[in-house]
């Protein structure tokens, strides 16, 4: 999680969705005061987020792992390759992160998917709060 300097002044509500650019989404607002605001990534450890994965658009629920890393664990004979995007549901598509890794065990008859945040959540200087939806 992280504070964010704007809040109802300028308004900012709960649930407003917050983005590092135009299209990469990384949480959402879940405290607002009169001036700030509390951010909780959709990365946090123990969050679960809804996903779609744009090769394919199969749904998929993203567990949080920290650190702006994502992890997922389906079939071994499941759809999901290297470099995959996973995607926000909904009409506008922002991207939650893509694959870089891929374990597969071979005494499991399941992999597990490691997804991160096409960009550093931890260097950004300034993000993007989306207050049109309600």
């Amino acid at each position: 999680t992280f504070v964010v300097d704007i809040g109802s002044a300028q308004g900012v509500s709960l649930a407003d969705r917050v983005y590092l650019s135009g299209n990469i989404i990384i949480g959402a607002v879940t405290t607002v005061t009169k001036e700030t605001s509390l951010v909780e990534l959709f990365s946090s450890g123990g969050n679960k987020q809804e996903s779609i994965l744009s090769r394919t658009g199969t749904s998929f629920v993203l567990d949080g792992s920290g650190g702006s890393n994502f992890q997922l664990q389906v079939p071994k004979d499941t759809d999901v390759l290297w470099g995959d995007i996973f995607l926000y549901p909904g009409i506008d598509s922002s991207i939650i992160g893509s694959v870089y890794y891929i374990d597969s065990n071979s005494q499991s008859s399941f992999k597990t998917v490691h997804i991160r945040t096409p960009s550093n959540v931890f260097q950004s200087k300034s993000v993007f709060i989306d207050t049109s939806i309600r």
